[in-house]
């Protein structure tokens, strides 16, 4: 259907392109607003991890003092603290659609320092995690116990409400760096 699409457009069968291929789509405008898109992708999981490294420092971030012990009692702040060092990384990562060194492999790494990197191995990942974390998300957010134990909208909760969005920036800064790094099609050679 989409080869019927494209050829009835006249546009490329391989890769969409036509002769009209402007605006949002061209590596210059993707790089404009693939910017936006990690900045906010990569704030977002950051917002999250810095309440649960609070939590893990003691720091009762938007929970009673009560509710802060209970958790360092069972351990829970630890397995908090892994989830905010896990989007931290992920946030870091998230940065490296915009940045040089997610386009060419740092000196620093052994046997790939100057490589280009593979468009595949940051656009799959990336979009694995964009469709994950937006149906998490959304499955997270209709359910009534999250509002529940959450307290409504609190600092608790805050940063996963932003999920969704974490999720479509995340998305969109992924198709913003295939954009840019796509190179010219095989069969059209168009760029």
């Amino acid at each position: 259907m989409l080869a019927w699409q494209r050829r009835t457009a006249g546009s490329c069968v391989g890769c969409g392109r036509d002769d009209t291929d402007q605006g949002w789509t061209t590596p210059a405008a993707a790089t404009r607003w693939g910017r936006w898109a990690a900045g906010i992708a990569a704030a977002i999981p950051l917002a999250y991890a810095s309440t649960r490294f609070a939590w893990a420092a003691g720091i009762p971030l938007g929970i009673s003092r009560e509710f802060l012990t209970e958790m360092q009692d069972t351990g829970l702040v630890w397995a908090g603290f892994g989830l905010g060092a896990f989007a931290t990384v992920g946030a870091i990562l998230t940065l490296g659609l915009v940045q040089s060194w997610g386009e060419r492999f740092p000196r620093w790494m052994v046997g790939l320092a100057g490589r280009r990197v593979p468009v595949t191995l940051a656009v799959v990942p990336a979009t694995l995690v964009a469709i994950a974390v937006t149906a998490a998300s959304l499955g997270l957010l209709s359910n009534p116990t999250f509002w529940e134990l959450t307290g409504g909208i609190s600092l608790t909760g805050a940063p996963m409400l932003l999920w969704p969005v974490w999720g479509v920036a995340l998305g969109a800064a992924t198709y913003a760096y295939h954009l840019r790094r796509r190179g010219a099609c095989r069969r059209c050679d168009r760029a």
